[in-house]
């Protein structure tokens, strides 16, 4: 072999091991861009995985039947009944509160909705005994209605899964009933006190004159009893009379200190004898 034939040769020798170099790197190039490839989508995934995991909802905790709760409630409005004392339609209005737990563990998915479903049950049940005791109990005795009402909420309490208590903390008229009974116990006061009544007369006389300007004066009819025969008597008593100026008259109102009735300008009452000066 000549010397252009060993040049030659060494010339293909040198090109193939570049060539396999070129081919090497190119190999070692598309390794590597598939690895970066392959960590990144691993990297993406356990990313979105832990992003699932932070919007999942927490688990809930399980109930424990031995643990007790204190749950409020009572009414938005006032429940209407009719009242056996005055017979008329009053509202009452309750609130109370509940010790309870849970019997059923798998009646509830958590605590608050068994706290939820027991308010339901004691609102709905103080509507519940008003109106089956309507006509049955008065505005100031309501010890019945109360003592039902704590019988029924255990049963339905326990039909629902929860065992516990549930007693009114407070149950009272509404304050439109609360002045509908007042109003009926000040008539019935009148009827029973007729001095008291005539006392009441004259002053929303005397009041109502004196409003009007009116210049008459204002009389009382007194009735005065006797011990000795039970005969009465009537004074047409001067008790508010108001003079040509619009001011007070000197027949200033008057009552007696002992038994309420008007009196005029003497010593004495005319109804009971009390001394008045």
């Amino acid at each position: 072999m000549g010397l252009f034939d060993n040049i030659m040769k060494k010339a293909e020798q040198a090109g193939e091991a570049v060539r396999k170099a070129s081919e090497n790197a190119k190999q070692t190039a598309d390794n590597i861009k598939q690895e970066a490839a392959k960590n990144a989508a691993g990297n993406s995934a356990k990313s979105t995985d832990h992003g699932a995991a932070k919007q999942a909802p927490t688990k809930s905790t399980p109930l424990d039947p031995t643990k007790q709760v204190h749950v409020r409630f009572g009414t938005i409005d006032p429940v209407p009944y009719i009242d056996m004392k005055t017979g008329l339609q009053l509202g009452l209005v309750g609130a109370g509160s509940a010790i309870i737990a849970v019997k059923d563990v798998n009646a509830y998915k958590d605590e608050e909705d068994m706290i939820e479903k027991a308010r339901e049950i004691c609102n709905d049940e103080i509507k519940n005994q008003i109106k089956l005791f309507s006509g049955n109990i008065s505005y100031d005795n309501t010890s019945r209605l109360r003592e039902e009402f704590s019988i029924a909420c255990k049963m339905r309490l326990f039909d629902a899964g929860i065992t516990g208590v549930a007693n009114f903390d407070m149950l009272n008229l509404s304050e439109e009933s609360k002045k509908m009974v007042d109003k009926i116990k000040k008539e019935n006061m009148l009827a029973e006190n007729p001095a008291l009544a005539e006392a009441e007369r004259v002053l929303k006389q005397a009041e109502a004159a004196k409003n009007s300007g009116s210049h008459e004066p204002i009389r009382a009819d007194i009735g005065i009893g006797y011990e000795n025969g039970g005969n009465t008597r009537n004074a047409d008593t001067l008790v508010g009379g108001i003079n040509a100026e619009g001011g007070q008259g000197v027949g200033k109102v008057k009552f007696c200190p002992n038994c309420g009735s008007p009196v005029g300008a003497g010593k004495f009452c005319g109804n009971c004898g009390c001394r008045l000066q």
